[in-house]
């Protein structure tokens, strides 16, 4: 269950569900420059730009790089497809 510091993230590709799990913030590369969600951020959808990207959960960070797709944010939920994901 999501506690008020967190939000579920999944991270899909073709091949695999990369992540999926409660973090405390994402930043990741749009199509405007880098964003940083956290939980109850203004719900959008936007393309994601091939870049690293961080995620942080419980206390730690984890970098990835993305290969680009689409984010979707909706307060409590993150979703992003991606082609490819390292």
């Amino acid at each position: 269950m999501t506690d008020n510091k967190n939000f579920k993230l999944e991270i899909l590709t073709p091949k695999s569900n990369f992540f999926k799990g409660e973090v405390k913030m994402l930043n990741i590369k749009v199509a405007k420059g880098y964003v940083g969600l956290l939980v109850d951020h203004t719900p959008f959808t936007s393309f994601v730009v091939p870049s690293k990207f961080t995620i942080e959960q419980n206390g730690q960070k984890k970098e990835g790089f993305i290969s680009g797709g689409l984010i979707y944010m909706n307060r409590k939920e993150c979703s992003v497809i991606a082609n490819d994901v390292l």
